[in-house]
């Protein structure tokens, strides 16, 4: 199943508002910015380049901002609920030609999981 351009967007616009709502804002923040109750960060991607992904968990973990930050290759399968459980933020990217293995299902657990960090319930 091939993801639309619209869901794409709108799994980008999801992550932005997930990792602001720990920001404040859209950018970035200094180091040390959320005290000692930093937000913990898992990298759900379909990246063939796994030092790509080791990079960017690597910058993100260099501002001191995150408590930690783990990886999740969804070119399988998704992330259990149980597994986002043990997050606060969410970064969402697929790469070119490579699709999530259901993005139907990733598209969900993103949405169980905004629901999760915003207590909103339905």
């Amino acid at each position: 199943m091939s993801a639309t351009r619209n869901q794409k967007c709108s799994l980008l616009l999801l992550t932005v508002a997930v990792l602001s709502r720990f920001t404040g804002v859209a950018g970035g923040c200094a180091a040390g910015y959320f005290g000692p109750l930093q937000p913990r960060v898992l990298l759900v991607h379909t990246e063939s380049q796994l030092t790509l992904v080791d990079n960017v968990a690597s910058k993100l973990m260099s501002t001191g901002n995150f408590a930690t930050v783990g990886s999740f290759d969804a070119t399988s399968s998704g992330p259990s609920p149980s597994v986002l459980a043990s997050y606060d933020a969410l970064l969402v990217w697929a790469s070119p030609n490579i699709l999530f293995y259901d993005s139907t299902q990733i598209g969900n657990l993103l949405a169980d999981f905004w629901d999760q960090v915003t207590n909103q319930s339905q």
